[in-house]
């Protein structure tokens, strides 16, 4: 996943995937792990935020860099 592909996929079939929330990261997740797929994408925002750990973020020092991933990181 990310900006560029870590595969092989010319010739694979294309699954775009709207909206990258919790569901969407995921089932991106899964489907990239298997060779079979090309996985892409779409959401208005290049970060994912992690809104559960945005509570944790307010009583732990450091812990807002774990709150926003961006999508190439996931």
């Amino acid at each position: 996943m990310g900006l560029g592909s870590s595969k092989e996929v010319k010739g694979k079939p294309v699954v775009i995937i709207v909206g990258a929330g919790y569901g969407g990261v995921k089932v991106a997740k899964k489907l990239d792990k298997n060779a079979d797929f090309n996985v892409v994408i779409i959401d208005r925002k290049n970060y994912f935020l992690h809104n559960i750990a945005m509570l944790r973020a307010v009583a732990v020092d450091d812990w807002e860099k774990k709150c926003l991933i961006p999508y190439d990181k996931v």
